[in-house]
């Protein structure tokens, strides 16, 4: 399958499942524990149950809490060779989870990933996953443009990087989020919507929107956002239709939210294979563009 490059935070997720909405004046919640987590592992983890080699470059602390995460990602078979052991704790951001199963992030440290020497990459990558938002990222994006896709997280209120797509979430800003903000556009801007599915806005103004699959569980929606962008790379160096890659992505975001945690679960692997039957089976709805 494809050689990927992923970049983006490897964090120790702390977990406190709530027993109430939020917000809220008191609330109790029950500490389920820490979790390998962050979109970098998140994402990485859900690309190697679709059989790619996946390259992790970015940040991690020292100490035998790093060291267990780093060999949770080696057992899910992610190579590991461009992590930068920094001389600090694992970041920890704190996530509470509402009895709906959604989720609040609250990141106790800066990204560790500015730590890295994005520069001094090289690799003859078949994708590239931008999900960090510091300068080094934006340059290496920048360097391998037209060389390879480029898929990019964008955080509403940070620069984007340089992409051929970018994804974000509307629930990521107050406003809507268009690809007329963005200088230079990407080909393509998905914007995810929960409950209500994704649309893509393209640069020549087609438009698509797809439907969520909906789940039959929701237990947490931590990683599910990760778990999408999975499956948009994982169309983009097939050399699908967007339309087709959102339908995959969505599927399998739609099975990461009955999983409790972030960590993408083993079952990824079979809708993968869903969608790759030779006999050309394709599980998904009729993929429609509308202008």
């Amino acid at each position: 399958m494809a050689r990927i490059l992923v970049t983006g935070n490897i964090n120790r997720d702390r977990t406190i499942r709530l027993q109430g909405a939020l917000p809220g004046c008191r609330i109790v919640g029950h500490d389920t524990g820490h979790s390998l987590g962050g979109a970098a592992a998140n994402t990485g983890m859900a690309l190697a149950r679709g059989g790619h080699h996946v390259v992790i470059a970015s940040g991690l602390g020292h100490g035998p809490a790093g060291d267990a995460m780093l060999a949770e990602l080696v057992a899910a078979g992610v190579d590991v060779s461009c992590v930068a052991r920094l001389d600090v704790a694992p970041a920890e951001p704190l996530i509470l989870i509402e009895p709906s199963g959604e989720r609040t992030i609250i990141h106790l440290v800066p990204t560790q990933g500015a730590e890295v020497d994005f520069d001094a990459l090289q690799g003859d990558w078949d994708a590239i996953y931008a999900a960090m938002p510091v300068p080094g990222v934006a340059r290496l994006c920048a360097r391998y443009q037209g060389r390879c896709p480029i898929l990019g997280q964008w955080y509403p209120g940070t620069p984007a990087p340089p992409s051929d797509i970018l994804v974000t979430s509307a629930s990521a800003s107050t406003t809507p989020q268009r690809l007329a903000d963005l200088t230079p556009p990407p080909e393509w801007l998905i914007v995810t919507e929960g409950a209500a599915g994704a649309r893509a806005e393209a640069r020549d103004g087609r438009l698509i929107r797809r439907p969520a699959v909906p789940a039959t569980e929701v237990r947490d929606t931590t990683g599910a956002g990760d778990v999408y962008a999975a499956g948009i790379l994982h169309g983009m160096v097939a050399g699908w239709p967007l339309a087709r890659a959102m339908d995959l992505a969505a599927a399998l975001a739609a099975r990461q939210v009955k999983t409790e945690g972030p960590t993408p679960p083993e079952a990824l692997s079979k809708i993968y294979r869903q969608w790759s039957e030779p006999d050309g089976t394709d599980p998904r709805a009729d993929c429609t563009i509308s202008a």
